[in-house]
Parts: structure tokens; sequence; C-alpha cells
């Protein structure tokens, strides 16, 4: 945990996987993926847009879910209310000497309005900063739960397209072609998810939390929601190795 002092406020934040409560972490992550899939700014419209045009003539589905994603991301926006900050409410422990206990979404967004002379710069900043010591964390502790293969491939495939734009400049060669398969393997990854009705991937991120915590409460016998981090996927790697070996 770290101490922080910003705009007249003494804030502790939690950033590290050793003392963050399980039940912080799924918020943190749940408000970031809302962030990534839906968003809450004019750029956020923007790539919408762009993407559900270079949908419309490959998959339709996809353009409609891009446009849906669209509306909801208008409506953060009207709202004045950002994802990626309530994710930053979920690591606050305290502020000005008063314990944060209120994880509901209300709850949040009165941290929110009680940091909100804090600048965007330093709220960016931390999460972007915490985000990579975390799962630095995660992948150090328990590589086979959080090591992607995806996301090695993704970033080799990028790797590879920055040195064919370097290759192009220098040298001059026409890459063009192979950086256009590539951008367009890149974009491919890229596929929007649900965030409306039933199906939203916000609903079933939290259904798959609970069933995963459920699960793991039978097996241990203990309270998941009390655990840190770090407790939580020790119980949870103990838990499929035993599996495997039965």
């Amino acid at each position: 945990m770290k101490t922080v002092t910003i705009n007249k406020h003494t804030i502790k934040i939690y950033d590290s996987i050793e003392d963050l409560s399980i039940t912080r972490f799924h918020k943190y992550n749940k408000f970031l993926l809302i962030d990534s899939g839906v968003g809450s700014d004019l750029q956020d419209v923007t790539n919408h847009i762009n993407r559900a045009i270079k949908y419309i003539d490959t998959d339709s589905k996809l353009a409609k879910i891009e446009l849906s994603n669209l509306l909801q991301n208008i409506h953060l926006i009207n709202e004045e209310l950002s994802p990626k900050y309530l994710a930053y409410s979920a690591l606050v422990y305290e502020i000005d000497g008063k314990l944060v206990t209120d994880l509901s979404d209300d709850g949040l967004k009165q941290v929110h309005e009680k940091l909100n002379d804090i600048p965007i710069s330093f709220i960016n900043a931390f999460i972007e900063g915490v985000k990579k010591k975390m799962d630095s964390e995660l992948t150090l502790y328990f590589p086979s739960l959080f090591e992607d293969s995806s996301s090695k491939e993704y970033f080799a495939r990028l790797k590879e397209r920055t040195l064919l734009l370097l290759n192009s400049i220098i040298e001059g060669n026409d890459n063009g072609k192979r950086i256009e398969q590539i951008d367009n393997f890149l974009f491919s990854l890229a596929k929007p998810k649900i965030f409306s009705g039933p199906e939203s991937a916000e609903i079933q991120f939290d259904k798959q939390f609970e069933e995963m915590s459920l699960v793991l409460q039978q097996h241990i016998g203990s309270d998941t929601s009390k655990m840190t981090v770090i407790q939580y996927y020790s119980g949870f790697d103990l838990y499929k190795k035993q599996m495997k070996a039965k």
C-alpha cells in the first residue's frame, strides 16, 4: 500500500496483490473491462465509429455491437462518469484518515466525487503503474493462470510491424502489404464484447467470479470475500492442481 498527498488530500492506495482484497480486485478489473470495451470520452466515440465502419463490410453483427457500445459510451460521457476512475476508486483504502469501505457502484462514485480535483494525468499514470505491477506479480506467482499466449503473439506481431516500418523509412523498402496483413490480424484480436442485455460482458464477468468463488469456498471451507488476491489465487491454483491429480 502506498500513501500519496495531492491537492491537500492524503490518500492511501492499494498497489499490490499481497494486501489488496479479492473483492476490490474484482471491482477494479470489472471497471477496466468496461473502460476497454465501452470507454467514456470523445476519443472512444471516434474509435467505435471507425471500428463499426470497418466491420460493416466484413461482419455486420460486430458492427452492431460496436454501435451499441457507442451508445453506452455516449451515455457515460453525458453522465460524466468514467469507468477508469471508478477502477481507481476501488483501490482507495483511505482518504484524509477516513476508511473507504463502501464498494458499491454508488460508494465508488462518491469516492470519485471526493477526489474529482485530482488531475486526470495522475489517475492515468497511477492506474497504469498499478496494473503493470500487479500483472507482473500475478504472472510471477501464478504463471499457469496468468501467462497468456495470445498476448505474446500480439506483442510479437506488434514488434514485427515496428521493425517493418523502420525498415521502410531507413531502407526505403515497400513493406506495405505485410504491414497491412499484421494490421488485419491485430484488428481481428480486438473483437468487441457486448455490454448491454443479459449477455453483457459485465454480467458474465460478475457471474464467473461468483461461481469461481463458490467452488473455491466449498473446496477450502473459508470465506473467499475476506481473502487477499494472493490468498485467493493461491487457493485456486491449489484446487486446480488437486483436481488434475485426481
